[in-house]
């Protein structure tokens, strides 16, 4: 799979998983507190925005794995390559109990 694209899929997932898009400062705080809380392993802000392009491409960097596996763990997966695993596979893994509480506006019919 193409990182960009591997890249895109994980930043959907997790805000998801989240319940909330990144688009300010404050979303990415609220991010890094709530990935904190899940994997007890801190990504700055920062770290975050370069991730999702949010400080322009020209910080954008290749992500380390460790950043990678972080976010992964914090929408439920082991690893970044159990996050690739499964998008592969075009299974859709429920985050019914990886989230706190369940939002209604987030269900299908």
């Amino acid at each position: 799979m193409d990182n960009e694209i591997l890249y895109g899929n994980l930043r959907q997932r997790v805000e998801q998983v989240v319940g909330r898009q990144m688009k300010t400062p404050r979303d990415f705080d609220y991010l890094s507190m709530r990935i904190f809380e899940k994997t007890k392993a801190y990504l700055s802000p920062i770290t975050l925005k370069r991730f999702w392009g949010y400080l322009g491409e020209k910080h954008r960097k290749r992500p380390y794995r460790t950043t990678l596996n972080i976010l992964a763990q914090s929408i439920g997966y082991v690893s970044i390559e159990a996050f690739m695993a499964n998008a592969a596979s075009g299974v859709v893994e429920s985050e019914f109990l990886v989230n706190d509480s369940l939002q209604v506006a987030g269900l299908k019919k």
